[in-house]
Order: structure tokens, then sequence, then C-alpha cells
């Protein structure tokens, strides 16, 4: 068994147990890590890169709706920045 398994695991185990809102925030919070992480990694790799968002991102997430439109706008940003990184490493 791989040694990170039994951490990631108990890091889901401990997600699935918070309440809906929480989970909410937890999953926004690690969207914009991957987004911060991708940036970081473009530039340094010469590649210069700007954060794509939307409105949609400001709405509160108490919504149903807004959580999901968030999610997808941040998930679409990480996407442009990941294919500008690739185009780039595959040219």
């Amino acid at each position: 068994m791989d040694e990170r398994q039994e951490p990631f695991d108990e890091y889901i185990k401990e997600f699935v147990s918070k309440d809906l809102n929480t989970k909410k925030e937890i999953v926004i919070d690690e969207l914009k890590e991957m987004l911060g992480v991708m940036l970081e990694i473009n530039k340094q790799s010469g590649i210069n890169s700007e954060l794509l968002l939307n409105r949609e991102v400001a709405d509160t997430i108490e919504k149903e709706s807004d959580f999901v439109e968030s999610v997808f706008v941040y998930l679409q940003s990480f996407k442009e920045l990941l294919g500008e990184y690739l185009e780039d490493k595959l040219d």
C-alpha cells in the first residue's frame, strides 16, 4: 500500500464529516490554491499568464447554483492555465 493512502483517507474522512457550507468553502479554497500553483508554475516557466475569472465567483456560495457556477469558473480558469503551460511545453 502506498504510504500516502492512509493520510489521504483520513483527510477525506475529515472532509466528509463537515457540514455542507464548510465543504463548499473548502472546495473553493482548494480550487483557488490549485490556480495559484498553476500560475506560479507558468511564471517559473516563463509563461505570462493571467487568471481568467468571471463575476460568478463573487456570488455567495450558499445557494447550490452559485456554488456550482463558481466551481465551474475556477475549473475553466485552471484548464486555461494548464493549456497555456502544455502549449508552451509541447511546442
